[in-house]
């Protein structure tokens, strides 16, 4: 069946004008000139056999008729804008591949599954946990998530979080002890610290003076 439509270019034109009852700011979403959105608009007024706007010197505001219509293409427009989001991100991507460290694959991913699943249904997430930072250039992998200062040459890297740091001990080993301990006395201590995260430490006493 041949569908009598005018050209799409009038129709976004009036969709716009309708949203913002502004040349300016139509143009500006349309990326094209305020003259060319009032000739769009002139073009569908002739194409429908209808009026649609009512134009003054202070502007211009839509006839009874052109509300009704704005609202329909409004909602249509979204319909199609959203059904060529979805084919494409499902056609482009039907799996995609993540490698994340246990501890905040864990904490993050996994609660937040079933939500990411009713979101995207058409979209498979394939996580492997891994500590390797091998894996940040593997090409088995759409993204991976570590831990880290991101000094990571190569690669476009995205913050999740922040950390807040703090120094933590047994309560046995400051037992009998004044506290607070001064940051002195903490630095004189046998200090306990992962390998490759030195720098939190360091970091730590200096923000603490």
């Amino acid at each position: 069946m041949s569908r009598g439509l005018p050209p799409l270019n009038q129709v976004r034109a009036f969709e716009a004008t309708a949203r913002y009852l502004s040349f300016k700011l139509e143009a500006e979403e349309l990326s094209i000139t305020q003259v060319a959105i009032s000739h769009q608009i002139r073009a569908l007024e002739k194409t429908l056999g209808i009026h649609l706007l009512v134009r003054s010197t202070l502007g211009a505001s839509l006839t009874e008729t052109a509300q009704a219509l704005a609202a329909k293409l409004t909602q249509s427009l979204d319909a199609v804008d959203n059904v060529l989001r979805r084919f494409n991100s499902s056609e482009m991507v039907s799996t995609l591949r993540i490698s994340v460290i246990p501890w905040y694959g864990n904490r993050e991913f996994l609660p937040a599954l079933n939500s990411f699943h009713s979101m995207h249904p058409d979209l498979t997430l394939e996580l492997s946990f891994s500590y390797e930072t091998d894996e940040l250039h593997s090409s088995d992998f759409h993204a991976p998530v570590q831990y880290g200062f991101a000094d990571w040459p190569g690669l476009s890297k995205q913050k999740l979080h922040s950390d807040r740091v703090a120094l933590t001990c047994s309560p046995n080993l400051v037992a009998g002890i004044h506290l607070p301990l001064f940051i002195e006395e903490i630095a004189e201590m046998d200090l306990a610290i992962d390998r490759g995260n030195e720098a939190n430490c360091n970091n730590w006493f200096a923000e603490a003076g």
